[in-house]
């Protein structure tokens, strides 16, 4: 996982779980690991609400424009607000829920860390 490579501790589900694990499967991992969900699923923010609550895990969600997004695109979104978002987590004393936003065309593209409510 490109996190770990540069420091982070991070790993991703295949490494962690295997592959072809079910969300559920994830949020129950990390719910017992202390962890935080790092996604683009915006499907997962619905349809596994009651788990994630359940679990009491973090969430960072990266809103991929409808014109799709590269990974390597997710990834620099992701590193831009990475210090904003463990600082956020540090200072909480519970579950916290945000959202990158990417707005603009490339190479002058504004990116955003939002606060948004719990699954």
């Amino acid at each position: 996982m490109a996190l770990s490579a540069v420091g982070f501790n991070a790993k991703g589900v295949r490494e962690v779980l295997g592959q072809g694990v079910s969300d559920p499967e994830i949020i129950e991992w990390l719910g017992a690991q202390g962890g935080v969900w790092v996604h683009a699923d915006d499907r997962a923010k619905k349809q596994h609400r009651q788990e994630m609550v359940t679990a009491q895990i973090s969430t960072l969600w990266v809103h991929r424009p409808r014109q799709g997004m590269s990974a390597v695109d997710q990834l620099r979104a992701i590193i831009y607000v990475l210090e904003d978002y463990l600082s956020v987590l540090r200072g909480s004393r519970g579950p916290t829920h945000r959202q990158v936003l990417i707005h603009g065309q490339q190479g002058r593209q504004r990116i955003q860390l939002r606060k948004v409510d719990p699954p």
